[in-house]
């Protein structure tokens, strides 16, 4: 998005031995970043280093119906998908041209068109701040739910990722994982489900709907989908009878929950296309706000976003909470 202020010091770290000699004696105050493409950082001054966890490489495991990988969390989440994609490996296809690096994909469960990082991770290594020990942690540690984990809940992230270690399926998929493929392939009269056709499919259609960041400013999603009972979905649909929902399946709800489309939300309080304070709702695709004027800021993009959540929520009665990380200095 372009916005934040200065710090101290960037400060890359390569290796795991270099992770644990650095925070065993630093005394600092700090941020640990990824990629910085789906974080928000406020304008004032930080009086400490920024930390990049920038380790790579990818080994390759071959077993008779699948593959596990493990790679380090310096690698780009895309290439990692291409590298995949090019072994004829299902999974992680559908996430294909999502911005960043693979360490940061754990923390807020990413994920797209049907796929996310929860259905693929089998472990990952990360570095415990509060023992100062290198820890590997199950699928089931993460404790994933939709656009969460233990590593983005404030009462829980603890953990710096190094690497992950997931499980891709040889076997090629029977059915598109998501309407948006399932439409485009059949729209262009394709029939191959395999890996590289997803992937080809998934990149037009985040294309057409979504703008180049290095053009256009943006964290892609800017609002989580909303989860709601069936209760508020009935209510809904009986005002707004071709809302699209989704039921949620997150496995850690005892209740049938529904994934409302924010986007949608948004478009139907007539904000897309909106713009205030230098910012600006896309045009193509309202769950994402560009920013269009050099001059504004981080205080200006969560003026203009309570003006979209307080437009949604007076009309709808649903309040939108963001999906990029925010550090508040």
């Amino acid at each position: 998005m372009k916005l934040g202020g200065e710090a101290n010091k960037l400060i890359i770290l390569e290796s795991e031995k270099e992770v644990e000699k650095f925070f065993k004696t630093n005394k600092d105050p700090f941020i640990v970043i990824s990629g910085g493409s789906n974080l928000l950082i406020d304008d004032k001054y930080f009086n400490g280093n920024i930390i990049k966890i920038d380790i790579k490489g990818i080994t390759k495991t071959d077993h008779k119906e699948y593959t596990v990988l493990e790679i380090g969390a310096g690698e780009v989440l895309d290439k990692v998908i291409n590298y995949s994609v090019n072994l004829n490996l299902s999974g992680i296809e559908a996430m294909s041209k999502i911005p960043g690096l693979i360490g940061a994909t754990p923390i807020q469960n990413v994920g797209a068109y049907g796929q996310d990082i929860s259905q693929v991770l089998i472990s990952l290594k990360a570095y415990d701040l509060s023992t100062n020990k290198i820890v590997e942690l199950s699928n089931k540690d993460c404790e994933f739910s939709y656009r969460q984990s233990i590593f983005k809940n404030p009462k829980t992230r603890k953990h710096l990722i190094l690497s992950l270690k997931i499980k891709l399926s040889k076997k090629p998929l029977k059915s598109a994982p998501y309407k948006a493929i399932e439409d485009y392939l059949k729209r262009n009269q394709i029939e191959d489900l395999s890996p590289l056709s997803i992937r080809e499919a998934v990149s037009k259609i985040r294309e057409e709907k979504l703008p180049d960041p290095l053009k256009m400013p943006n964290v892609g999603s800017f609002y989580k989908n909303p989860i709601v009972s069936e209760a508020t979905l009935n209510r809904l649909l009986s005002r707004y009878e071709n809302m699209p929902y989704f039921e949620d399946s997150s496995k850690n709800s005892k209740t049938k929950k529904y994934k409302l489309a924010a986007g949608w939300l948004i478009d139907q309080a007539g904000l897309k296309g909106y713009s205030r304070y230098g910012f600006m709702i896309y045009p193509k695709n309202a769950l994402v706000i560009t920013k269009i004027k050099d001059s504004t800021n981080f205080c200006d993009l969560m003026k203009f976003s309570k003006i979209i959540t307080k437009k949604v929520k007076d009309q709808f009665g649903i309040e939108l909470k963001i999906e990029p990380e925010i550090f508040n200095i």
